[in-house]
């Protein structure tokens, strides 16, 4: 489950929320990729030209992303399928810019900068860049910065070609749960019915892209089972109790089983 918080910081703030849907994109088709086609910031099988540097976004000892403040600077790689991935850095108060191309055609141009803090401070994040429409085939993708001076930060690339297989991952996705009147006005005070149901539209519309191109991607409506005023909040009025936890896994399991098949949880 994810955006609780964020809801209830953001509320139905149009901008923030797509910055948040950017980030959500990315990190549930990252984990809805079978880990050998993506290609990360330091992979050997991308090809950098200028002078790109290691980034502290997302960096790990296997997953390093990298970054570039200089116009013309290039990153290179191949992807396979319909549909082409690329996470790029997003960075609160910058000016980086990507032009993308796949197969020698343009693809648009994007900034990779916002004005956005997440509640808990932090000042970068991630957005998907994702390219439809290509043919089941071997793809070049060249990322180029197109602005002299901005952050532009490379974190991964991938695409979507023969991901419907056992080894493919399952990403279960829950929705956000509404809260009681007394929970929407403590501490983050944006929160509400209706900035729940907006997150929810988001949320449902990244798992109809993401499974459509293939991903073993589902949405769990946690929020339909979920009532807050029956008796499934703890006394703080923000976080489910035990009963409550109880509903939200009961939404997962059924929703598993119904991928397999089997007979729901009651």
């Amino acid at each position: 489950m994810v955006v609780y918080n964020d809801m209830r910081q953001n509320g139905t703030n149009t901008a923030k929320r797509g910055y948040f849907k950017g980030g959500l994109m990315a990190n549930v088709a990252w984990l809805g990729l079978p880990a050998s086609s993506i290609k990360t910031g330091q992979d050997s099988r991308v090809t950098y030209t200028g002078s790109w540097s290691n980034s502290i976004l997302y960096s790990s000892p296997t997953q390093t992303s990298k970054e570039s403040t200089t116009l013309n600077d290039t990153v290179s790689f191949t992807t396979y399928g319909t549909v082409a991935y690329i996470c790029m850095g997003l960075w609160n108060g910058g000016m980086g810019q990507v032009s993308v191309t796949v197969d020698g055609v343009s693809k648009g141009t994007y900034n990779c900068f916002d004005t956005y803090t997440t509640f808990l401070g932090t000042t970068a994040s991630c957005f998907l860049i994702r390219v439809t429409g290509l043919t089941d085939q071997v793809h070049t993708v060249v990322l180029t910065v197109a602005v002299n001076g901005g952050q532009t930060t490379f974190v991964w690339g991938g695409g979507n070609h023969d991901i419907n297989t056992l080894n493919s991952p399952d990403v279960y996705v829950g929705n956000v749960i509404k809260m009681t009147a007394a929970g929407y006005t403590l501490d983050l005070v944006n929160g509400s019915d209706a900035a729940v149901n907006l997150f929810n539209t988001d949320i449902a519309d990244i798992v109809t892209s993401l499974s459509g191109d293939g991903l073993g991607v589902y949405l769990v409506d946690v929020c339909s089972v979920f009532d807050p005023n029956a008796g499934l909040v703890s006394v703080d009025t923000v976080h489910p109790n035990d009963a409550g936890h109880q509903v939200i896994a009961t939404a997962f399991i059924n929703r598993i089983y119904t991928r397999y098949r089997r007979i729901p949880v009651t």
